[in-house]
């Protein structure tokens, strides 16, 4: 979030598909720079060529928002809509659209902030439970925290289930918030008991060859090499 109330936020897309275009922390950086509100930002977003497939919602403090769908092998696409997760018009890597449950996080977000008797508090708690909290840590798909923006009042938080950081900028404070992550989550009334998401193995032979070699790619700047995964 930025001084004048424009928000950025933004999902992996679900896709393999590199080529050329900057990474996307430059490109939010650049918004987030030099753009005031969402108009702004999807112009931006729409001429700047990103390296891989993406999905950006942007927010500002009057309450327009758009999630801007961005890939090197196709044209930004701009929606009227405040959702985004792990796909974009489709889903055209099934194998990680399963392990990361898109399709069911976007039907479970869809159906809660559609009701509308839904308070803020509740919609952000929603966040602390499967299926958006995920302990997927040692397979690389753990929540690492949840941020609530609140463009309007220039502050924002970061929330773990049992703990909280709150910034603004008219009162930031610099400092060390530690946090510890388990694949078992922790209950007020005694142990756990083995309890554990019950997501889908992953794909680990495949799927770890495919960014290993992704990432030499990456670094590289040898697309090709990714993109024959």
């Amino acid at each position: 979030m930025n001084e004048s109330g424009l928000v950025a936020s933004l999902t992996f897309g679900g896709r393999k598909i590199t080529g050329p275009g900057f990474g996307i922390p430059f490109i939010l950086r650049y918004v987030l720079e030099f753009c005031s509100d969402v108009p702004q930002a999807v112009e931006v977003l729409s001429y700047i060529p990103s390296h891989m497939a993406y999905n950006v919602v942007v927010l500002d403090k009057s309450g327009d928002f758009k999630t801007i769908q961005l890939a090197p092998d196709q044209k930004p696409v701009v929606l009227s809509t405040s959702i985004a997760t792990n796909h974009q018009y489709r889903v055209d890597w099934p194998e990680y659209a399963r392990f990361s449950k898109t399709i069911e996080r976007e039907k479970f977000l869809q159906k809660t902030v559609s009701d509308t008797s839904q308070q803020v508090e509740d919609i952000v708690e929603s966040f602390m439970r499967p299926p958006l909290y995920s302990r997927l840590y040692g397979a690389g798909f753990g929540t690492i925290y949840t941020a609530l923006y609140q463009p309007t009042e220039g502050r924002m938080e970061l929330r773990w289930p049992k703990k909280k950081l709150q910034q603004s900028f008219l009162h930031f404070r610099e400092g060390v918030t530690p946090v510890s992550y388990s694949e078992s989550p922790v209950v007020a009334d005694g142990p756990n008991h083995g309890r554990t998401n019950t997501y889908p193995a992953y794909p680990q032979a495949e799927e770890t060859a495919f960014w290993i070699e992704y990432g030499r790619a990456a670094g590289m700047g040898h697309q090709s090499k990714a993109n024959k995964y």
